[in-house]
């Protein structure tokens, strides 16, 4: 088993998470997918322990704050 966490991002921040190489899906040991776009939106992605997710969730949090 393995662990995954998720982000809700919004542009730029969306954006430059996928081009870092954020994924939107995850294959489980079991085989088992999961896709965030499908399960929770396409304004979610999984966390990869970039250093740039700070940044990211920021931008969320000025705008939502």
């Amino acid at each position: 088993m393995g662990t995954q966490y998720g982000l809700r991002l919004r542009e730029p921040g969306l954006s430059a998470a996928r081009v870092a190489g954020a994924k939107t899906t995850v294959t489980w040991a079991s085989g088992d997918k999961t896709d965030l776009g499908v399960e929770c939106g396409s304004d979610w992605v999984f966390g990869f322990w970039s250093s740039d997710e700070l940044a990211w969730c920021q931008q969320v949090f000025d705008a939502f704050g």
